[in-house]
């Protein structure tokens, strides 16, 4: 809960409100975080502009060029249509990944044949597409990677998103 628009009067209000036992948690974990190395100003990334920030500090393009030496003669398989890969897609150049589509549940529902320029593969087609690869365009990937592992797509998993500094990000 906000009580203040101060961020210094939200802490003292939070910390006064606590017993003593959990006072001294929160003395240790707020030490933690303030001594950490961790850059915790990516906690809460919800827009294209805080994405584009986050990449910039994690040097995004810098990872990409690794990928794309990585993969180099196979063919890639983005998934995931949401904010990040919209800032990816847009901000970055992905010409060296040899990319045949970016499949999204939300091509599913929609007749959608393009996505920034990348053509766009329904969830329920994707065996029907020669691919080696599939990067996932997103954070929280585990659900999507469990549903292909379950449909035995046994291909090569990999990230798109660089996690260079392991940010906690909020699910």
């Amino acid at each position: 809960t906000l009580y203040f628009n101060n961020y210094f009067s939200n802490i003292i209000k939070i910390f006064f409100s606590l017993d003593l036992k959990n006072k001294l948690k929160f003395i240790l974990a707020f030490i933690s975080v303030k001594f950490s190395l961790k850059d915790y100003r990516y906690y809460d990334i919800r827009t294209k502009e805080e994405w584009a920030e986050y990449f910039k500090n994690v040097q995004e393009q810098k990872y990409i060029n690794t990928l794309s030496k990585k993969y180099s003669k196979k063919m890639v398989l983005l998934y995931g249509a949401g904010e990040l890969s919209q800032a990816i897609l847009t901000n970055y150049n992905l010409s060296k990944l040899n990319i045949v589509g970016i499949s999204d549940l939300k091509f599913e529902k929609n007749d959608i044949k393009e996505f920034h320029n990348v053509k766009t593969i329904k969830p329920t087609d994707i065996n029907n597409y020669n691919y080696d690869v599939i990067l996932f365009t997103m954070l929280s990937y585990e659900k999507a990677l469990n549903a292909f592992r379950k449909k035995d797509i046994n291909k090569l998993y990999d990230s798109l998103v660089c996690k260079k500094f392991r940010f906690p990000i909020k699910k």
